[in-house]
């Protein structure tokens, strides 16, 4: 690569760091980085070493813990030898690599919330509906191809020709080009694989919540109006419980899902409107925007009993093993059927 070309990958703003700076920019990537694939593989590995957990459901948070730890292994490096030199070095076809990966990961990634939503909007709202779509682990299987497909499709034509791949210097990464003259190729990308999952999860929670909040008002309207075994009315209360871990589990997902992508696309779309967003507020999106890679594991995983029970046990067997001198490590078991 010549001189010329290397000078159009150098960024000014990050030339400009400080080392303390450089330094705290880059220890908070590789935390993110090592976090996020941690915690990715720890989700995958109880699912398939925990029978309980051999599910429907775990099939799709399985194939997005495979798009974070993709995104966290083949793309996040790259971002951090680049805050930590300050410019991009692998030049022009790098870039265009590592920005196409990037958007393919993310796409998975966020189309793969969506099939989430909707699998448990149709198991909790439309049973009936449930029944025909996901009849069994295949569908999901093929729910998780069709989802790499579509966004290998979707994110691969600025490779092509049609949008645009460059260095932007406030990411510190290859990423899609804002500009308004690739304006057709970004409305596809956005209501392909953000406006379109958007809808998805608000309106399949919005509607998981309608359902649960009135089942609780009706259940409470029947208890109130008839005297019944006490039995019963604790039966109601654990049910209650449930119900508000439902509604708890749903909002908190809502709530990260715009904390992690909002601010990115608010930068995305100001620049195409003309008007620049400052460094600062531009790697707080980025950051946020990988942080989904890390939060993740949280959501679909910790929030859900039966994975911190698969987690307890996996820690408990590492440590047992970790004590033993023979060294003999096996691994979590359950002996119950899997459920769908």
């Amino acid at each position: 690569m010549g001189e010329n070309e290397t000078k159009t990958f150098e960024s000014y703003l990050l030339s400009q760091r400080s080392s303390a700076e450089v330094g705290f920019e880059v220890f908070l990537a590789i935390v993110i980085l090592l976090v996020s694939v941690a915690g990715n593989v720890f989700v995958i590995y109880a699912i398939h070493s925990y029978r309980k957990l051999n599910t429907v459901t775990n099939i799709l948070i399985e194939n997005l813990a495979v798009t974070d730890i993709c995104m966290a292994l083949l793309h996040m490096p790259v971002w951090i030898s680049t805050l930590n030199r300050g410019r991009w070095v692998l030049g022009h076809v790098m870039c265009q690599l590592t920005g196409a990966t990037m958007l393919t990961f993310g796409s998975a990634s966020l189309l793969t919330l969506g099939i989430i939503s909707l699998y448990r909007y149709l198991k909790i709202v439309k049973r009936n509906l449930y029944s025909k779509i996901f009849k069994n682990r295949k569908t999901a299987r093929i729910f998780c191809l069709a989802v790499w497909i579509f966004s290998a499709i979707v994110t691969t034509p600025p490779v092509y020709g049609w949008g645009g791949l460059e260095f932007v210097e406030k990411f510190a990464t290859c990423a899609i080009s804002w500009n308004i003259k690739h304006v057709s190729y970004i409305m596809v990308l956005l209501l392909g694989v953000l406006f379109f999952p958007t809808f998805l999860i608000f309106y399949a929670y919005i509607q998981i919540y309608r359902l649960v909040r009135a089942n609780s008002l009706r259940m409470e309207g029947h208890y109130q109006s008839r005297d019944v075994a006490s039995i019963h009315r604790t039966a109601q209360i654990a049910r209650s419980k449930s119900q508000n871990k439902v509604l708890l589990t749903s909002f908190v997902i809502v709530c990260v899902f715009l904390v992690c992508w909002t601010p990115i696309c608010i930068v995305g779309l100001s620049e195409m409107a003309g008007r620049e967003q400052g460094r600062g507020f531009s790697m707080v999106a980025i950051y946020f925007m990988f942080c989904s890679s890390l939060a993740n594991p949280f959501l679909y995983g910790i929030l859900n009993p039966r994975f911190k029970e698969a987690f307890a046990n996996i820690i408990k067997c590492f440590m047992r093993n970790g004590a033993d001198d023979t060294g003999h490590e096996t691994a979590p078991n359950d002996s119950s059927k899997p459920s769908s």
